[in-house]
């Protein structure tokens, strides 16, 4: 009999069986050999925890694998709800987003073995873990974050591609357990907070009530800035708890603070590890205090915002970065030419907003003009000898990194750039100082387009969509637009990845604003917005 025939027969007899007794099954594989399956489950639950106590403080990441897939089927498998947490989910964000601009992240929790406990990542899992459960629990929350992303899906399939590239150069690192450090990073203050401020920012109401945040973070800078300069400390140096101080080198030397080499001059940082990351900050909030100035609903607010952009040009000056003083610069040329063909196309009776437009190419090339002729301004753009150094060691750098990426055009891996790179500074410290160089060495070439492609995306389309805005709200997405462009920009000479989070929050808050009015135009009204809870 052949096996065709065989097979035809049992499928018969399986046919009648159930034909005779239908309400009666056999039992399964799982059924007759439970007690073996309890037997098995029990012993490789007991061998895991007997390795876990031997081994497993010192492979957190790889135990830890197991667990996080566990919970992810538990997420998974919840019951739908009417109610779910997501106005919890909008509170943890806006908290997060103050611990990643206010607190320093060496001042942590450090226990044996783990990656330090600090304030964003305290609140970033739970934020991370309502990000997952609202979805399982509600189609409503499911799609109120999938409509703003289907209509920019271009930066969707971005992000969830460079999500994919990040997890995948986990494989081929030359260091797996730092690489899986910095996988959570990425996942938990990058794309997490993507989506998160995609939800979060479609509510009305909640990027205005942001930018008010970032303002205020700002101020508290210059004032601690200010604080910093006279002291030449930061001024929780001498005053950190003992849970909180951290026994590391590294740490020492932030809180000793820095000085360029040429000028012996000390530098303010903040937050930051270098001044460098204090300078991209407020370069990329300048934006939001000058729509404040033109823009803001009271001459009161007007007021306020136009003295708070000198304040905040002095202390970018006092951090001694060229970064921070483009960036600032940049803001006003940018908000310039926004402001020209707005007031061109919304009242064509001013002769204001053609005189910007026409004469702006004139007035961006006066300005790199003058960016070389006028001596203050230069040193603040292109340096003097004080940056030679520094410039001369980042064109080194670039050299040494194209050859890298030739041999290895798939990446080493995430986290493992400045190791790739093997560049020391004169201290004898791995170093690398330009992002671009990173993202390419660290996910290859393809991670390299799709990581700046989903930034020049969102900067493109919301730039054309600013012209025609009118509602105060929508308005926002003009120094969105300009910071996150400053943002690109400074990374082509800083590759730190302390204002990460910021970027993708703005990323996300374009994002948001660009379907708005996708989103009312199918509700049939302006007023149909999901609505704030």
């Amino acid at each position: 009999m052949t096996l065709i025939a065989r097979w035809r027969r049992g499928k018969r007899s399986k046919t009648a069986k159930q034909a005779l007794l239908p309400n009666y099954r056999q039992p399964g594989w799982l059924s007759r050999h439970r007690k073996l399956v309890l037997a098995v489950t029990f012993a490789a639950i007991f061998f895991y925890s007997v390795l876990f106590l031997l081994i497993g403080r010192f492979l957190i990441v790889p135990f830890a694998t197991p667990l996080v897939i566990l919970g992810a089927l538990i997420i998974w498998a919840l019951p739908e709800r009417e109610r779910i947490p997501d106005q919890l989910l909008q509170r943890l964000f806006i908290a997060f987003m103050v611990a990643a601009l206010i607190w320093p992240n060496y001042l942590a929790l450090s226990v044996s073995n783990l990656p330090w406990i600090t304030a964003a990542r305290l609140i970033g899992v739970p934020m991370v873990l309502i990000l997952m459960i609202c979805p399982s629990q509600s189609a409503r929350f499911g799609r109120d974050l999938r409509e703003p992303l289907s209509v920019n899906p271009v930066i969707t399939k971005m992000m969830l591609a460079y999500t994919v590239l990040i997890v995948l150069s986990v494989g081929f690192s030359t260091d797996v357990g730092h690489s899986s450090n910095n996988l959570i990073i990425a996942l938990v203050n990058w794309v997490a907070i993507f989506f998160v401020a995609v939800f979060v920012f479609s509510r009305p109401g909640n990027v205005e009530r942001f930018v008010w945040l970032l303002w205020f973070v700002t101020l508290f800078w210059c004032v601690m800035g200010f604080w910093e300069w006279r002291n030449s400390q930061v001024p929780w140096a001498n005053s950190i708890p003992s849970f909180l101080k951290i026994e590391d080198e590294v740490v020492q030397r932030i809180l000793d603070g820095s000085a360029r080499s040429a000028t012996k001059i000390y530098r303010v940082q903040g937050k930051y590890t270098t001044p460098l990351g204090l300078a991209e900050y407020m370069a990329m909030a300048t934006p939001f205090i000058l729509h404040f100035a033109m823009a803001g609903r009271t001459h009161l607010i007007k007021l306020a915002a136009a003295i708070s952009l000198p304040v905040v040009f002095w202390v970018i000056i006092v951090t001694d970065s060229r970064l921070g003083a483009v960036g600032f610069l940049l803001s006003f040329l940018f908000y310039l030419f926004f402001w020209g063909v707005q007031r061109w196309r919304q009242d064509q009776q001013s002769l204001f907003g053609p005189a910007v437009t026409l004469a702006y190419p004139l007035l961006f090339v006066g300005f790199i003009v003058a960016t070389f002729t006028v001596r203050r301004l230069r040193s603040m753009v292109w340096g003097s000898g004080a940056q030679a150094a520094s410039d001369q060691s980042r064109q080194v750098q670039v050299e040494m990194g194209l050859q890298d990426i030739v041999e290895r055009p798939w990446g080493y891996g995430i986290g493992q750039a400045a190791d790739a790179l093997g560049f020391s500074s004169p201290s004898g410290i791995l170093t690398i100082d330009n992002y671009y160089l990173s993202i390419a060495l660290e996910i290859g070439i393809i991670g390299f387009i799709v990581y700046y492609g989903m930034f020049l995306v969102a900067i493109v389309r919301g730039g054309v969509m600013a012209f025609d805005q009118r509602e105060p709200e929508q308005l926002w997405i003009i120094p969105a637009v300009i910071s996150l462009t400053n943002f690109v920009i400074i990374k082509s000479v800083l590759s730190q990845q302390e204002g990460h989070s910021l970027a993708f929050a703005l990323l996300g808050m374009v994002v948001a604003l660009l379907a708005r009015p996708v989103i009312a135009a199918r509700s049939d009204g302006p007023n149909n917005f999901p609505s704030a809870r």
